[in-house]
């Protein structure tokens, strides 16, 4: 037995290296993931502090507006291009109930459907980050009421 762990010794111990980086590269996958996902939660917990103002009036709206346009980068850093949809959806939103003030009644329905889908693309996110594509002309999608209303 000896002499087999004599022989075998530099086979073992490469085998034995191999599985300890492999497990290393299971770590550090499984932390990154995690901290991705605690970046994403801590993103969505702030959306959630700054629309929880909105009072359907012209004010309130400039301030979420404006939430939104500080940590746009954050968003797109943190979602892929699919689940971008729902930022561009409800920031469309704020645009058009700015532009057209309706009633509480009439909008919160609206506005929190469109919000807690942005909330579930967030959190649902189980994919690394977005790598950015330099792009020569993106076309922008423009959200009407309709499009805002059937998403």
């Amino acid at each position: 037995m000896i002499n087999f762990l004599q022989i075998n010794a530099e086979w073992m111990c490469a085998i034995a290296i191999a599985f300890f980086t492999a497990m290393q590269w299971w770590i550090t996958r499984a932390q990154y993931k995690h901290e991705l996902r605690q970046k994403r939660f801590e993103l969505a917990h702030e959306m959630d502090n700054a629309c929880i103002i909105y009072q359907f009036d012209r004010e309130t709206i400039q301030k979420v507006v404006d939430w939104f346009n500080r940590n746009t980068s954050r968003f797109m850093y943190l979602l892929k291009e699919k689940d971008l949809k729902y930022y561009d959806i409800f920031f469309s939103l704020l645009k058009e109930l700015y532009n057209k003030p309706i009633s509480f009644d009439e909008g919160i329905k609206l506005y929190r459907k469109c919000l807690s889908r942005l909330d579930v693309a967030l959190l649902n996110a189980d994919y690394g980050i977005r790598k950015l594509k330099r792009v020569k002309k993106k076309k922008e999608q423009v959200f009407t009421w309709d499009k805002i209303i059937n998403s």
